[in-house]
């Protein structure tokens, strides 16, 4: 091999070798860059997921507190639905104060013969049934039947009632007349209450009328205004108008009511 060729070769080969050096460090600068890029991007993935993930962890503690705070809502309205029940409860019971209502009004048996003090008497048991909306007791007098107001007729003529009749202030038993007692406090628990009603014998024979033996038939009108008066007050809380009609026929006796009213039944 001639030296020129020797030399020829020789360049070709550093110009080869220089063309692999070159594109070796292109490559591996490529290479690198291509590495560092993709660290980076990982690193910014990282860095997102992680903000992402804090962001959920935000998001879902935001949410514990909004659930909480509806719990809270929710309690406190159903507290206040509670609360404004209960008023509107009490609002009713303080209307329904002081409201009795008479339901019935009736004579519970026969006439018969008693004695108060040694005075014969002609007596029936009358019994009435009351009722309150209230769900609070109310209180009223015993003395329910008002004398004054009260009117007894025969004969075609009206007499004193006081001096006609004995009646007894109402009682929640109606076993036996209690003709002689202190006025008491009655209350809207007790839904049935018994008043005995006694003709005076001794004012009529005055009259020569003998109500145990009459001698002809003959007809008694009791007129009765029955009040309801709240205790320890004058507050009328209701009142009505009795009629009881006494016959007395063929020795004997018998009574009824024929009306009372106004009737404001509940």
């Amino acid at each position: 091999m001639s030296s020129r060729t020797t030399q020829r070769f020789v360049s070709l080969a550093i110009i080869v070798t220089l063309t692999i050096s070159i594109w070796s460090g292109y490559l591996y600068s490529q290479a690198y860059r291509l590495s560092q890029e993709s660290s980076i991007k990982l690193d910014e993935a990282k860095k997102s997921l992680e903000e992402a993930t804090q962001l959920i962890k935000e998001a879902s503690l935001k949410l514990d507190e909004a659930k909480q705070i509806a719990s809270e809502g929710k309690t406190k309205i159903d507290e206040a639905n509670r609360i404004l029940s209960e008023t509107e409860n009490l609002l009713k019971d303080i209307r329904r104060q002081g409201i009795i209502y008479i339901n019935a009004v009736s004579v519970d048996g026969a006439p018969q013969a008693m004695y108060f003090a040694g005075e014969p008497l002609i007596a029936i048991r009358v019994r009435m049934s009351i009722a309150s909306p209230s769900n609070l007791p109310i209180y009223y007098e015993s003395k329910v039947v008002n004398p004054v107001e009260s009117k007894i007729n025969f004969s075609g003529a009206t007499y004193s009632f006081n001096e006609y009749v004995k009646v007894t202030d109402a009682q929640p038993s109606g076993d036996s007349p209690l003709w002689s007692t202190q006025p008491t406090s009655l209350g809207t628990e007790i839904t049935e209450l018994y008043i005995w009603i006694g003709l005076r014998s001794l004012p009529f024979q005055r009259k020569q009328i003998f109500l145990s033996d009459p001698k002809t038939n003959m007809t008694v009108g009791v007129e009765l205004k029955m009040e309801l008066l709240q205790a320890h007050t004058n507050l009328v809380l209701n009142q009505v108008k009795v009629h009881i009609i006494f016959e007395f026929k063929c020795g004997e006796a018998s009574a009824r009511v024929i009306d009372w009213g106004p009737r404001i039944i509940r």
